[in-house]
């Protein structure tokens, strides 16, 4: 059997069951990388373009369901006492690999290193807890953001706002007036103007 048939096969396949094409994508988490490599697959195996049309077409809202991929372009080496996104962006991408990871999720600890180790062993890298250029190329060979992806970092938590001060509360009396307010912003008294036709007089409480 050649390339054309075997290529023609896979198509038709999918053509004639597009409704299996998405269940595998939905079931099994098919994600567009995937879908663009059997694209590419059956360009090489120089299918139509027609035929490859209708494939991307069938599989194309089944890939609309797939959740974002994680993806992170990591641009600095790590190591202890590193912090900031690029470490968020570590524990996630380890996590992602398959790592039980230990460390701080945002401040690069030993038990961080040691997660890294375990990634390293994973690919066969120097095991040395330190994120340097191989590791780094290792990370985005996985997860480096494409085709316009932005980094999938988790949003930093919102710290909680100052809680407005609590002010005792003053009993308004019913007269013309205005607050006294102390240093502090709260109300402290209430000065109040009373009028008559011969004279005003001006008391506090």
């Amino acid at each position: 059997m050649n390339k054309y048939t075997v290529g023609l096969f896979l198509s038709l396949a999918l053509l004639a069951t597009p409704v299996t094409a998405q269940a595998i994508t939905n079931t099994k988490g098919l994600s567009a990388d995937q879908v663009n490599t059997i694209v590419q697959l059956l360009q090489s195996f120089n299918v139509e373009a027609s035929i490859i049309e209708k494939v991307k077409a069938s599989l194309g809202a089944a890939t609309s369901a797939v959740e974002k991929r994680f993806c992170h372009t990591f641009e600095k080496d790590l190591t202890v006492g590193s912090k900031g996104d690029e470490v968020i962006a570590l524990t996630q991408a380890l996590k992602t690999s398959g790592i039980t990871t230990t460390g701080d999720a945002s401040k690069f600890t030993e038990n961080n290193a040691g997660d890294v180790v375990a990634f390293q062993a994973k690919h066969g890298i120097r095991q040395t807890g330190y994120v340097g250029p191989l590791t780094r190329a290792k990370l985005n060979a996985l997860y480096r953001c494409q085709n316009g992806e932005s980094s999938s970092l988790v949003p930093k938590p919102t710290q909680n706002p100052i809680p407005p001060k609590e002010c005792p509360s003053i009993v308004t009396p019913a007269c013309v007036g205005k607050a006294i307010v102390g240093s502090d912003g709260c109300m402290i008294g209430w000065k109040c103007t009373t009028t008559t036709s011969a004279t005003s007089t001006s008391s506090s409480y």
